[in-house]
């Protein structure tokens, strides 16, 4: 890890340099289809926990992938030995509609039609299922389950966003909307029809606890609504926790069985 931390620190300066440059080369730099290669195999990740165990981007990482879709556009050809190998090599069946320059985690099945797009993060065993559009730069955990037609919205326009997080174990239901750097905490369930963003209010119905632009661990959200103001004709649109889910028990090892008879 401290090798790849090392990489990724050089390449970092180097694309820093290259995003304030005034004029740009010719042709593609051989750093940007490294870089590409390396978020295909998971190497590189836009967001990841720091030792801290909080939520970080790498915004360099974003803006490498804006100067690499600035030059695709002026040609449809990629060269880079290294990223045709890393193309190859990848663990997940072959999709038609998963963007090079992504990565699906080992045992992560993808019904198609879905799209998952540049930059974005796709651990194991996941389960996404048809019609659902994972966005540019987003994080998706392992063993996560995302219904029929929902969008996971993208963020590589804006370098200095953060994309959405959708952690470990979390379900989330059909036609959900997450967008703008939401984050989903762990073991959490998205009922169908749910829609959050960065700047909505999500309110747990018990306690009237409010959270901005994240859903907490363990939570079960489902669509909701509040009064606008106080104004008794309007309502907003609110998710709304209704309940707590707990975890999964691991039951302790059984250490005493080595001394048992069969």
């Amino acid at each position: 890890m401290e090798a790849i931390a090392d990489v990724g620190t050089s390449l970092a300066e180097q694309i820093e340099e290259l995003f304030a440059s005034e004029s740009l080369p010719e042709t593609m730099p051989t750093i940007l289809e490294e870089i590409i290669a390396q978020l295909a195999t998971g190497n590189l990740k836009v967001v990841e926990k720091n030792e801290a165990g909080i939520w970080q981007t790498n915004f360099w990482l974003k803006k490498a992938l804006q100067l690499y879709l600035q030059f695709v556009s002026q040609t449809s050809t990629v060269t880079s030995t290294s990223a045709t190998a890393a193309m190859e090599s990848l663990n997940a069946c072959p999709i038609p509609d998963k963007h090079f320059g992504s990565f699906v985690g080992r045992g992560t099945t993808i019904i198609s039609p879905s799209i998952i797009n540049i930059g974005a993060y796709v651990d194991a065993e996941s389960m996404i299922d048809s019609l659902v559009s994972i966005g540019s730069c987003a994080y998706i955990g392992k063993n996560v389950r995302i219904g029929s037609g929902t969008i996971i919205g993208g963020s590589l326009l804006d370098t200095e966003s953060q994309p959405v997080i959708i952690e470990d174990q979390v379900f989330i239901g059909g036609n959900c909307g997450i967008y703008e750097g939401t984050i989903i905490e762990s073991g959490s369930v998205i009922g169908s029809g749910t829609i959050i963003t960065a700047n909505t209010q999500v309110i747990d119905a018990a306690s009237g606890e409010q959270f901005l632009g994240r859903v907490p661990q363990n939570s079960v959200v489902v669509p909701g609504t509040s009064k606008a103001g106080d104004s008794p004709e309007f309502v907003l649109q609110t998710p709304l926790i209704v309940k707590k889910v707990l975890p999964p028990v691991v039951a302790p090892p059984d250490y005493l069985s080595i001394f048992r008879k069969n």
